[in-house]
């Protein structure tokens, strides 16, 4: 069974020896979880992250909270990335949520294990909490009114040189002193457009691939995903409620509603043994 200490959150361990940068940084799609002994516990709060896979350019595990995070609602798009990157977290990018999407159904349909960060096995009662959360108004993480999973996601589509002439802007840091957010942009990859009901078919970026309109246009749990494919000047983020999982890309990033808050994230390292100094 394997544990990762999200990177920053808990001392006096050893970490994987790949050069880290001050600022945490989003991943690229997570694709196995790593293989290593369990060693000392985490904080219950940051144990109870569930391990979403290996970022396959540095090789870091990547964690993320099993719900929206706490005191995180009734933000815009840049204010809740500054709050999560002064407490050492992240925004998931839509990679990083289409990888813990495709676990949790995968773990829903075929029984696949899912762990948290401190190597435990997760339950499959909370396997199912987890796949309600994600396809229909099955949680309310912030006893708001809309009940249901409301998260932000880093991207935001700018004009470039990809699909559609635009671009994809992740939010990778910030600059303290300046209070600035900064980004890296990427070629936008090729995107369904049309907003509609789609199936979860994702392409690299974590976004809907060409021709993945579904056969049936309604909300079939599970199977089937409003989307809505992106403009420029705006952002993604996720939502389930009562009719069913969305999409957006085409999101106003000044918008707040106390029921829109994040899931978080931390770039970890894969603990290797409970000595060392800090």
């Amino acid at each position: 069974m394997s544990q990762i200490i999200p990177r920053g959150l808990i001392k006096h361990l050893e970490w994987d020896p790949n050069k880290r940068n001050s600022n945490p940084r989003p991943a690229p799609i997570a694709v196995s979880p790593a293989q290593n002994p369990v060693v000392p516990n985490l904080e219950p709060s940051f144990a109870e992250f569930v391990q979403v896979g290996i970022n396959g350019i540095s090789g870091n595990p990547v964690v993320i909270s099993p719900f929206e995070l706490a005191g995180y609602n009734n933000m815009n798009y840049d204010n809740t990335h500054f709050k999560l990157l002064e407490n050492g977290l992240y925004m998931p990018t839509p990679q990083i949520f289409a990888a813990h999407i495709r676990n949790v159904f995968d773990a829903h349909k075929n029984g696949k294990k899912m762990l948290y960060a401190d190597g435990r096995e997760i339950p499959a009662d909370k396997v199912e909490e987890f796949y309600d959360h994600l396809t229909k108004n099955a949680h309310n993480s912030y006893g708001a009114s809309n009940i249901g999973a409301w998260t932000w996601l880093n991207a935001r589509f700018v004009e470039g040189s990809g699909w559609n002439n635009l671009d994809l802007e992740i939010v990778n840091g910030m600059n303290k002193g300046k209070r600035e957010l900064e980004t890296s942009r990427v070629k936008l990859e090729d995107c369904f457009e049309e907003d509609c009901w789609v199936d979860y078919s994702f392409n690299e970026q974590g976004l809907i691939k060409p021709n993945s309109k579904s056969a049936n246009q309604s909300n079939v749990i599970g199977e089937t995903l409003r989307y809505w494919y992106p403009r420029k000047d705006y952002v993604a983020r996720f939502e389930a409620y009562s009719d069913g999982a969305n999409l957006y890309c085409d999101r106003v990033p000044s918008f707040t509603d106390s029921s829109l808050g994040v899931f978080g994230c931390a770039e970890g390292a894969i603990a290797k043994n409970s000595g060392g100094s800090s």
